[in-house]
């Protein structure tokens, strides 16, 4: 998650184009509930373990790959960007970690809120659903990533089942309520 402080790009270009990958990055630990703000530019990747990525992004199909731990597909390694990847870098991004216990929360009806993520492209919510709640009508879309329990999303007396794993699109303008025990990552613009 970024690379090491003081990486410069000359330094990390050598380092890449020979696989010596040593001291190069910092490797994090997260915790279930973490949150990492991956701003443009911020080298990351996710290495072994039993977590799951809930990957909310701006609309982009570029992704620069500079090490891809030798895996081999169709007989062949995939194709490496070192330099391409080292052109929009920013040697000097850190990672933005907040947890529940960091971040703004607010106690609604049926729901507690966390503020996760503010930025200009995208927000991030998470709701902890208990009972009933009635999320506000939004003039822009809103995207349900349901982390945990079960429960039901309602539209118009219509109920959807609603489980862990589960991801719900709700379009603009749509009035939903959300009943159940859910924890719940809610974008929106």
């Amino acid at each position: 998650m970024g690379l090491k402080e003081g990486m410069t790009k000359e330094e990390f270009t050598a380092k890449a184009k020979s696989g010596n990958f040593d001291d190069m990055f910092n490797i994090i630990s997260v915790k279930k509930g973490d949150c990492i703000y991956v701003k443009p530019g911020l080298v990351h990747a996710s290495l072994e373990g039993s977590i799951v990525i809930c990957e909310v992004q701006q609309n982009s199909d570029t992704t620069y790959r500079i090490y891809d731990f030798d895996r081999v597909i169709d007989g062949e390694k995939r194709e490496l960007h070192i330099d391409k990847a080292a052109d929009v870098i920013n040697f000097d991004e850190h990672p933005e970690i907040t947890t529940a216990e960091t971040r703004k929360t607010v106690t609604l009806q049926g729901a507690l809120k966390e503020e996760v993520v503010r930025c200009q492209y995208f927000n991030i919510d998470r709701l902890q659903v208990e009972g009933i709640y009635d999320d506000p009508t939004s003039p822009n879309f809103r995207v349900y990533s349901i982390l945990d329990g079960e429960g039901k999303i309602i539209h118009s007396g219509k109920k959807y089942s609603a489980r862990k794993g589960d991801t719900y699109f709700i379009p603009a303008g749509l009035e939903v309520s959300i009943e159940g025990k859910l924890d719940i990552l809610k974008s929106f613009l």
